[in-house]
């Protein structure tokens, strides 16, 4: 994935590339309905005929699909052929195909600049509201359009002779995607890399835009890394065999730290702070709070506990509703939670606990019905 403002570039060194390449279709996501990227049925006479879309079409190819965002939920029930590579009809007629297609998808943050954003990353919520949804990308490209001035863009620029001949880079490319799984070899020192710089990803970066988890992400560094081998024409047996080793690994580990710590994406500085919050445990920030909390009278320190246990996130409504509170007196206790740092804004209007104060509140909710019970 691609995202950023518009006039960045996205769609034109994309589709450029793809010329140049000669190879992969590029669509738009606007003007593409889910049959078109799937597949439909039409009746013709008396018989249904079963008409794939783009993604089953350019099955162990490329399908470029600029503007993105307009997609908008379809891209949840892209889920099945995301992850198998296996497009289904299951309407009037029953057919499935292979789908094993390589994608790039490019999207501007929906109504917003990333500027707008505390974290570029963030966008990709905008676009992609399921997480298991964001997750499916192998890495996530974020560009705004204040990382390069105007004087810069706007410099005559000579053309560069080029390296290989186009023939070559193509070939380079269908020679690559037609490696089969016993083509393509990992040195013993790379698969070590994986598991190591896979651990150092998963502890430095969190999961809530889950473009890195540490129980998967030694399959993108894997991935990555075999890009870079294939770039470089790492072989053995006169090219036979795609030949990954540690260089290679490393590149991917260095390619996903640049993007990921860019300004404009913010990734890993949101990760760092996030880490920072969740385990900064102060016991004066939990004896205030537990005071605070101490000053209802009666059972409503109980039931309060209790609402906070229940409840995954909190609003000011549910406190006000469950304890009979007014408005202004949940508020001040949402305000209390916020400011002893138990919790934290998720939505508008919607907050949910740390570890700390989730274990702390279930300590009291286990003594009350102890009391309770004798």
């Amino acid at each position: 994935m691609i995202i950023g403002d518009g006039r960045t570039g996205k769609g034109f060194v994309a589709e450029r590339m793809a010329q140049y390449y000669n190879i992969g279709e590029v669509a738009s996501g606007d003007n593409c309905t889910l049959p078109g990227l799937v597949g439909g049925c039409t009746q013709i006479k008396n018989q249904w005929i079963v008409s794939w879309g783009r993604i089953p079409l350019n099955d162990l190819g490329l399908l470029i699909l600029d503007e993105a965002g307009g997609l908008g939920d379809d891209w949840q029930k892209l889920s099945r052929i995301r992850s198998e590579g296996v497009a289904e009809i299951d309407k009037i007629v029953k057919q499935q195909t292979n789908a094993r297609t390589r994608s790039i998808a490019l999207a501007n943050p929906i109504n917003r600049k990333i500027a707008q954003f505390s974290y570029g990353i963030q966008a990709l919520k905008d676009v992609i509201k399921a997480p298991e949804d964001i997750a499916r990308f192998d890495y996530a490209l974020v560009v705004g359009d204040n990382e390069v001035s105007d004087e810069e863009v706007n410099k005559r620029r000579e053309s560069l002779p080029d390296i290989n001949t186009r023939e070559a880079d193509q070939n380079l490319v269908l020679w690559t995607w037609s490696r089969q799984t016993d083509e393509i070899e990992f040195t013993e020192k790379a698969i070590d890399a994986i598991y190591d710089l896979a651990t150092r990803l998963g502890k430095s970066y969190v999961s809530d835009i889950p473009l890195i988890q540490g129980t998967n992400v030694r399959i993108k560094l894997a991935k990555i890394g075999l890009s870079f081998a294939a770039r470089c024409y790492s072989n053995k047996e006169e090219g036979r065999i795609l030949l990954v080793d540690e260089v290679h690994i490393n590149c991917a580990y260095i390619f996903l730290n640049t993007i990921y710590k860019k300004p404009v994406s913010g990734y890993y500085t949101m990760s760092q702070l996030t880490k920072s919050l969740s385990s900064n445990y102060n016991i004066e920030d939990i004896k205030s709070i537990e005071a605070y909390l101490g000053s209802f009278a009666g059972g409503n320190k109980q039931e309060l506990c209790k609402c906070l246990i229940n409840n995954n996130v909190i609003t000011v409504k549910d406190i006000a509703e469950h304890l009979n509170f007014s408005n202004e007196i949940a508020q001040e206790v949402i305000s209390k939670l916020l400011k002893y740092n138990m919790i934290a804004k998720k939505f508008q209007n919607c907050y949910i606990k740390n570890k700390h104060f989730t274990d702390w509140l279930k300590i009291q909710v286990l003594k009350d019905n102890k009391l309770e019970a004798q």
